[in-house]
């Protein structure tokens, strides 16, 4: 695929919630900076319906994102700056997210989030 086409699947994968645009054996890293909430999720299913799931749950559903930019880094790398808010508790938290995406055969094969400290 190209640069181009791997950074529309990012854009169609972070708007749509398409589960079809995860590869099966797909790997999610969340690295956050509270070591509690670090997390790492393996398959379809965990990444896209145990993740989402769990942020609603932590957040009483209030997490919500933006994508504010996607740019491609070499052949199989997407990165995408997004902006999160969420309320945790009493707490509202709000920031930006680095999301790194590596793309192999047309789908999301791995994902790592990288959350700045300030959220």
């Amino acid at each position: 695929m190209s640069q181009e086409s791997n950074v529309q699947l990012v854009r169609e994968a972070f708007n749509s919630g398409s589960r079809d645009l995860l590869a099966n054996e797909v790997v999610w890293h969340f690295l956050s900076p509270v070591p509690e909430l670090v997390a790492r999720f393996e398959g379809r299913d965990a990444v896209a319906i145990e993740w989402p799931e769990m942020l609603d749950e932590m957040t009483a559903g209030t997490f919500r994102k933006h994508l504010a930019d996607v740019w491609p880094v070499g052949d199989d790398l997407v990165v995408a700056h997004v902006e999160v808010e969420m309320t945790i508790g009493d707490e509202h938290h709000a920031g930006a997210s680095v999301v790194v995406y590596r793309i192999a055969d047309g789908t999301v094969v791995e994902g790592f989030d990288i959350p700045s400290a300030s959220i």
